[in-house]
């Protein structure tokens, strides 16, 4: 096409789009008032109804149409309305030639909302480290400064040997002083402040990038020198070590006598550290930087630290957790609707009795538990296929905010507050109660921007761009949640159901909606990456992968190869076993390993000759019944079954009436040539439970040959395919 030809068209549809964007401005239809003050649902509902009702018509374009608003305003014109909606989602209307209007969000619209989005969340991470360096550098680095320190821990540490108790208090202050006492956490926020936010923020959510001083294909660059940072390490931990070394402070036996009376176990003052300080002195050149950031959320970084000094072989780690604020930075308004009373609907007080039921009968600690029964009224309200989970708490403090200021109100939801719901006490306490003010619930709507637009208050998610399309499926959770409540247990075929309905990166929002209606077999469960990729596999790799036959990367389908890339390098939680060394140093007769990062042992890939398989295993467990229905969470035999010479546990073991059975566990995991060089991804692997009869019964009334076969399983745990 000619560059005339180009021009010439391009301002043809300008013309038509200026033309339609004319005809929405004069259209007097558009002038009409309006009133809509329904819960909160999806857009295309909001959309459809305000087309029957205007005569207008209003639709939004995938995916804009499955997000949740919601609108209260009454005798508004219809005008106002639409530019609150569009501003609300950050999209456009556009008139079409059939007199409609068309809502979608232009490319160029979503860009610019994403940057301002990121460079809000790089200036907040930024704010995040700079506050936790300034409480780490409240430990000065002197040699007497840190003999004090270390002789304080020293205490704390014998008297727990000793077998006395310390409080909560002084456990923290160990904790803490370890985490001062660290040089490594000192390094990696030295360097975090020297890198560019945008090398953070380009990082997707449930992903994560390995920064490094070192080279390789799937080492990122930290983008500076960092031979300053590594000498000024260098010297904090060589003064440390000559400290820690030190007799008359005493902090390394105390630390060995902690370790030795708990199985090796690190003390709270060396929780992450990896290996303790060496007598040999560092030397920065053969100090090698890896730095894990993953991107646990839009606002939320877990960053993991591991430097490698392969001089001496040692390895020193440190980790952090930085979640954002979330609140937004303008505060709201000072004035008298703070104390006004909430309203609650009906539907809310429903929703906050069956997640009290659900608290008492599942995190019940000591004593007979209380059965989880739910009225129908309360099944209703917590099945999210039939009760739209934002038309209920969030619905009515969003609304209640707007009429106590006496504004319309339109607002785009988030799934992250569903979590509150289940979990949050003293919010389903003041449902219940009825007696809370508005006050109370500041923090839930600073969870919002507050703007407004030809005269409507408008609502958005604080990093609005990280919000879109974040949804779990509403239809997807009810209709698994209701197989395994049904079954009293979880299949293969509804873990990987469940991955797809999912919201990827919303704190398991669905698998807490499930646990309100009984399947608690989905509470906290491991991201679902492994079941994603299997659902996208073709049939055949994905049935041999099932089977536990193994697969060679360089005969696998190119999908296949780039899903095993991608999970072992792009998400967090990859692990190495019997990983090659990096380094053997001859004079200490020790190989460096790392076993949490694959980078570092193969910077610039996996070889093709490596094989790919879910390595599967079976354990005893059981489902236990209570009040005549099975509560869909599997237990592990042995909890049940161990101590069974004391009468009272044996009782109650037998009393127990359950399903019994294998619980089967896949596990991905990347095998190179070697044979004994194992990359295992995807965390805890996918579980699945295959009772041995049909009824519940208790342990007595088990056929003899099943009780046996589940008493050796306990006794030692049977792979269901060769171990590695």
């Amino acid at each position: 096409m000619s560059g005339t030809l180009r021009r010439t068209l391009s301002g043809l549809l300008y013309l038509a789009w200026a033309t339609l964007t004319v005809a929405c401005a004069e259209d007097k239809r558009l002038q009409q008032t309006v009133t809509f003050q329904e819960p909160a649902q999806s857009l295309k509902s909001v959309c459809q109804k305000l087309s029957r009702s205007t005569g207008v018509v209003l639709f939004p374009v995938p995916p804009l149409d499955k997000e949740i608003v919601l609108v209260d305003a009454a005798s508004l014109p219809l005008k106002a309305l639409m530019d609150a909606l569009a501003h609300a989602l950050d999209a456009e209307w556009s008139a079409q030639p059939n007199g409609a209007y068309r809502l979608s969000r232009p490319p160029k619209r979503a860009l610019e909302r994403r940057q301002k989005d990121d460079a809000a969340i790089a200036d907040a991470f930024r704010r995040a480290v700079e506050q936790d360096f300034k409480r780490l550098e409240q430990q000065a680095w002197t040699r007497e400064a840190l003999q004090q320190s270390l002789q304080e821990a020293a205490v704390l540490l014998r008297t727990m040997v000793a077998g006395e108790q310390i409080g909560f208090a002084e456990r923290r202050r160990l904790v803490l002083q370890g985490r001062a006492l660290n040089p490594t956490s000192r390094l990696v926020m030295r360097l975090l402040l020297q890198m560019n936010p945008k090398q953070l923020t380009s990082i997707p959510v449930g992903e994560a990038r390995v920064f490094s001083n070192r080279q390789g294909r799937f080492l990122t660059p930290l983008g500076f020198d960092v031979s300053a940072l590594l000498q000024q390490y260098a010297q904090e931990q060589n003064l440390l070590s000559t400290v820690w070394h030190n007799p008359q402070v005493g902090i390394a036996q105390a630390e060995q006598d902690y370790r030795q009376k708990h199985l090796y176990g690190e003390s709270p003052l060396t929780l992450s550290w990896g290996d303790l300080p060496n007598t040999k002195p560092l030397s920065t050149a053969s100090l090698s930087v890896y730095l894990l950031v993953g991107r646990v959320a839009g606002d939320a970084f877990s960053v993991d630290a591991i430097v490698v000094d392969t001089a001496t072989g040692s390895v020193y780690t440190y980790g952090e957790y930085f979640p954002l604020p979330t609140e937004a930075s303008q505060p709201l308004p000072k004035g008298a609707w703070r104390q006004q009373p909430m309203h609650w609907s009906e539907e809310s007080r429903l929703l906050a009795q069956a997640a009290s039921s659900f608290s008492a009968t599942f995190y019940t600690l000591e004593g007979d538990q209380p059965p989880y029964v739910l009225t129908q009224a309360h099944q209703r309200v917590v099945d999210p296929a039939l009760v739209e989970p934002h038309s209920t708490i969030t619905t009515d403090l969003l609304r209640s905010y707007a009429r106590a200021i006496s504004k319309p109100l339109v607002a785009l939801t988030m799934d992250r507050t569903l979590t509150e719901y289940a979990i949050d006490p003293n919010l389903k306490g003041m449902i219940i109660s009825g007696r809370d003010k508005l006050e109370q619930h500041i923090r839930f709507l600073q969870a919002y921007e507050w703007n407004e637009v030809s005269s409507v208050l408008v609502a958005k998610p604080v990093y609005a761009s990280y919000a879109w399309g974040d949804r779990f499926d509403r239809a997807g959770v009810s209709r698994v949640s209701a197989r395994v409540l049904q079954r009293g247990y979880a299949t293969l075929n509804d873990r990987l159901e469940w991955a797809q309905a999912e919201a990827p990166y919303t704190d398991d929002c669905g698998a807490r909606w499930a646990a309100l209606r009984g399947a608690t077999q989905f509470m906290y469960t491991a991201p679902h990456a492994v079941e994603r990729m299997l659902n996208r596999l073709p049939a055949r790799e994905r049935e041999t992968l099932l089977k536990g036959d193994p697969i060679r990367l360089d005969k696998a389908s190119p999908l296949l190869r780039e899903e095993v890339i991608r999970l072992v390098y792009r998400v967090h939680g990859a692990r190495v076993s019997k990983a090659v060394p990096l380094v053997h140093n001859e004079e200490m007769n020790r190989e460096v390993r790392i076993t949490r990062l694959p980078h570092a042992a193969f910077p610039d890939g996996i070889p093709l000759d490596s094989t790919v398989r879910l390595y599967i295993r079976e354990i005893a467990a059981y489902v236990p019944q209570r009040s005549g229905h099975l509560v869909a969470q599997t237990e592990p035999l042995w909890e049940l079954l161990e101590g069974l010479s004391d009468a009272e546990k044996r009782a109650r073991a037998e009393a127990t009436v359950a399903l019994f059975g294998l619980e089967r566990i896949y596990t991905l995991e990347v095998r190179l040539p070697d044979e004994e060089t194992i990359i295992q991804v995807g965390g805890s692997g996918i579980r699945e439970f295959r009772p041995l009869h049909e009824k519940p019964v208790r342990w007595r009334e088990l056929p003899a040959d099943v009780r046996q076969q589940l008493e050796a399983s306990v006794r030692g745990e049977t792979p269901a395919t060769d171990s590695p």
